[in-house]
Parts: structure tokens; sequence; C-alpha cells
């Protein structure tokens, strides 16, 4: 019976500290993430917010006076940056415009540490951001040496001493056509819902002092639905339509005739 006794009670403090003690026991999985800045530095660019294409015989509305955010996504591990500001560009008879705000911004290199207690792994990252918006902007025209085509459009400006971040802008294939044989104009409308971005395929580059990170940018409606650009197209003529990102609210055109 004593023996009984003890094996029993053996029994029951090996349940009890397992109980106790068995989870230190197990190495934990969960994974740690330590970043380091190796190396940075910064420069002031010429920040595109918004385009807007006008074809020729038409005209174009950039509407944004009831606010919008930008979002940039660059680098090859998508570092986020956005910007905010209210405007409505209003481009006509082939002229396109683009609107900017000087911005600092700044490129990392990151050491990343990461890993579970029975694993690490480390790698570096270039990350491209905007650490300072500035109350400066800037609005220019941007279509090249012909107004009956985007195809020459400009890509890249500077002025009052500072660059601008390289962009997409220019015509290059027929994603649909417009044709009005009527004596009246129409009109094409592309709405955006709330907090949608509507031009994420558009891709910007970044150089900040000679490193250079690529990657897109999109405008969001921050205040509710709304219409965002509208296509005037006048009569008797015809073009060809080139979406500029991959939701169809950014155009540029070629004219048919």
């Amino acid at each position: 019976m004593w023996m009984l006794k003890l094996r029993t009670c053996m029994f029951l403090i090996i349940i009890l500290a397992s109980a106790m003690f068995g989870a230190a026991l197990i190495p934990s999985v969960e994974a740690s993430r330590r970043e380091t800045i190796i190396y940075s530095t910064r420069e002031d660019k010429w920040t595109l917010l918004i385009q807007a294409h006008a074809p020729k015989y038409g005209e174009t509305s950039g509407q944004t006076n009831w606010g919008y955010r930008t979002d940039f996504y660059i680098g090859p591990f998508s570092t986020y940056s956005a910007v905010s500001h209210s405007i409505t560009l209003l481009p006509t008879n082939g002229q396109c415009m683009a609107h900017f705000q000087l911005c600092r911004w700044e490129y990392r290199c990151v050491f990343v540490e990461q890993g579970p207690f029975n694993g690490h792994s480390s790698w570096y990252e270039d990350r491209w951001i905007i650490i300072q918006r500035f109350d400066q902007w800037w609005t220019s025209n941007i279509y090249g040496g012909s107004t009956s085509t985007c195809s020459d459009d400009l890509e890249f400006l500077s002025a009052y001493g500072y660059e601008s971040n390289t962009f997409k802008s220019r015509y290059v294939t027929q994603d649909r056509s417009e044709i009005n044989d009527a004596n009246d104009w129409i009109e094409r409308t592309v709405t955006a819902d709330a907090y949608r971005t509507i031009g994420a395929a558009i891709s910007v580059s970044v150089e900040v002092n000679y490193y250079t990170g690529t990657g897109t940018f999109g405008v969001s409606n921050t205040w509710g639905s709304t219409w965002t650009y509208k296509y005037r197209f006048g009569p008797h003529h015809a073009w060809y339509v080139d979406y500029l990102g991959s939701t169809q609210c950014i155009w540029a055109f070629n004219t048919r005739w």
C-alpha cells in the first residue's frame, strides 16, 4: 500500500511539474524583428500629386477639390508614403497638366534581422519615404511638342532649383477608341469610390542623391464617392485612348482625325 501511495504521489508531482514548466521547455517559435538604419540621405523633390490630359479638340476636368490622397509605393519592398492636397486641373485642347508638392524624400539602407528561437535570417532593404511635406505647390503643362498626341508628353521636370520625380504620362498603346460624329460634345465620366486607389499602376521613379527606387502611385478619394475625371470630346473628331493606370481613370490621347 505504501508503495502504491508513493507512486501515485510521484505521478501527481510529474503532472503538476509538466503543467507549470512544460511550456518553458518548448522553444518559442514566435519571430522577432529588429531593424537598423545603416545609411540614409535626403533630397527635396517636386512630388507628383495628380495629372490630367485633355484630348485635342476636347477638355478634361481632373476634379479633386473635394480632397484626395496620393499614395506612393516605392522600392522592391513597397515602401509606403502619402501626401494629401486638393486641386482641380482643367486642361483643354490637347494640353496636359500635372500638379506637384515639394516633399523631402529620404533614402534608407536598412539592415533587418528576423527569426524564431531556433533560426535566424537577416537582409538589407532599400527604402524611399517622404519625411516632410512643404507648403509649396507647382502646376505645370507637361505636353511635349504636339498637342495632338500625348506620346511626347514630359515625364520629368525641374523648376525653382528642384527636380521632380519621374512619372509615366505618355500615350503608348490603344486601350479604347472615342469617335464623335455628332454635332454636339460627348462626355465620359470616371468615378471613384471612397478610399479607392484609382491609378496605382502608373509607374514612378524617385532618385535621392543617386539612389533610385521605382514603384507606383495612385490617387485615392478621401471624402466619399464622387466623380474624379471628366473627359469631353468635341464634335466630328476621333481619338485613341491609352489608360495610364490599370483602373481606366487617367487617360492619355492620340488624335485620329
